[in-house]
């Protein structure tokens, strides 16, 4: 989905009362590419209309909020679910804010409603403005929440996780917060300035490294394989070689 008509390009994806009862089949929001979204990148309202049912399902997503214009991305994914135990995985997704936005709610990610959501080997960036990569009204039980990228180019100590309080880098990686298995590093995109649209494919392995969800999402956005021992957080899985986890970020001097 490229959106270039900003000024009225509200929502990438809407679904506004979707729900299931179905206790086998789910919602699967698969291999998206939303680019430029006006407000909501994809608006989840209501899925399910019982507890018991399958689980929402939203796995290697693309998604980039637009940086100009009328409304520049207030949710990169915002879900609302009805009763607690309604279940939703979210699995190596990329988010990027890239917005004005003055308000600490906008988010990659917007969970209420529901503690049993997972949310795993996902991108959260956030470039510009007071956004925060993951804002969770309704906290998930457990360690569910876990082995993402909450990156936040604002500022040293700018928040990366919102979960009854927000957190920053000297304080998010906890079970109760953005998980302990969690970092907070400068994704390597190739060109996350490309006009017409980015290409957030990583340029290296210094990303960090997921858990291994192959049963679930067994390759990345373009069908590659994902690595069963150090998968790469976000849609992209890396392919360049070795995957270190050491690299040059600058030089003091000369």
């Amino acid at each position: 989905f490229n959106m270039t008509g900003w000024n009225y390009g509200y929502y990438g994806m809407y679904f506004y009362y979707n729900q299931s009862a179905n206790l086998t089949v789910s919602h699967e929001i698969i291999n998206n590419r939303i680019n430029n979204f006006g407000y909501y990148g994809i608006y989840l309202y209501y899925p399910q209309n019982v507890a018991t049912a399958a689980k929402v399902k939203v796995y290697n997503n693309i998604i980039s909020s637009n940086n100009s214009g009328s409304y520049t991305g207030y949710y990169g994914i915002y879900f609302y679910s009805f009763n607690a135990a309604c279940n939703a995985d979210f699995y190596h997704n990329t988010i990027l804010m890239n917005g004005t936005q003055t308000a600490t709610t906008s988010t990659c990610l917007y969970n209420t409603g529901s503690n049993v959501v997972n949310i795993k080997n996902n991108i959260f960036a956030v470039y510009s403005g007071a956004s925060t990569p993951l804002y969770l009204v309704t906290s998930p039980i457990a360690n569910t929440v876990n082995y993402n990228n909450y990156y936040n180019a604002t500022g040293a100590t700018a928040n990366l996780v919102y979960r009854g309080t927000f957190y920053n880098n000297t304080s998010f990686k906890t079970a109760t917060a953005g998980g302990d298995s969690s970092f907070n590093t400068a994704p390597s995109f190739t060109s996350r300035t490309a006009t017409p649209y980015a290409n957030l494919s990583l340029a290296n392995g210094c990303d960090g490294f997921g858990t291994n969800l192959t049963a679930d999402v067994p390759v990345d956005y373009i069908g590659v394989t994902r690595n069963t021992v150090t998968p790469n957080p976000g849609a992209y899985e890396f392919t360049g070689g070795s995957a270190n986890n050491l690299a040059v970020q600058s030089l003091i001097t000369p």
